[in-house]
């Protein structure tokens, strides 16, 4: 797996009580665990994506989301030319 994929710009959320990860049996209760064992996603993020509204299924960031322009600032750019949010949506904002 690590000689093919390169994981990094990521967003996770984990809630409390559970492992970040687990990798061929070994689980990393967080990123910080996960990363340093595996020297992946260097730039990756741990907090909450700050959703408009999971329960009716809203997906977009609020303004304030740690997910607005955090993707690889060299290959992501956005409409206006700056880094590009994590996840489906690009904002409008």
């Amino acid at each position: 797996l690590e000689d093919r994929f390169t994981f990094d710009y990521n967003a996770y959320y984990q809630p409390s009580g559970s492992n970040m990860a687990q990798i061929k049996m070994v689980s990393y209760p967080t990123l910080f665990s996960y990363r340093s064992a595996t020297g992946w996603d260097t730039h990756s993020i741990n907090k909450d994506p700050l959703f408009v509204n999971t329960k009716k299924g809203d997906y977009r960031l609020l303004p304030n989301s740690p997910c607005n322009k955090a993707s690889d600032p060299s290959i992501s750019k956005d409409l206006k030319k700056t880094c590009a949010d994590l996840g489906a949506f690009e904002s409008t904002y």
